[in-house]
């Protein structure tokens, strides 16, 4: 069991690129928040069947999402900035 945790471990880590760290905010209100890259290659599941009468749609562009949930202290941060 111990072996399957690890490996499955492995490649979740291995398959996941984090990019390097955006900064937000200035002065005392800078924080980072790192990103892992997605790729939008979806292709062989163009016009799947998804329900509802809908297809989907390759979205073709890769795109980024936070690798981490934003604290309360990044929050904070980013609504003094407003």
């Amino acid at each position: 069991m111990k072996k399957a945790i690890l490996f499955l471990v492995a490649v979740c880590t291995s398959t996941a690129t984090i990019v390097s760290a955006d900064t937000f905010g200035t002065g005392e209100n800078q924080f980072e928040i790192e990103f892992v890259t997605i790729s939008g290659d979806a292709s062989g599941a163009t016009g799947t069947d998804i329900g509802y009468h809908k297809t989907f749609l390759d979205p073709e562009d890769d795109y980024c999402i936070g690798a981490f949930e934003i604290t309360y202290g990044q929050w904070d941060k980013f609504k003094a900035e407003l």
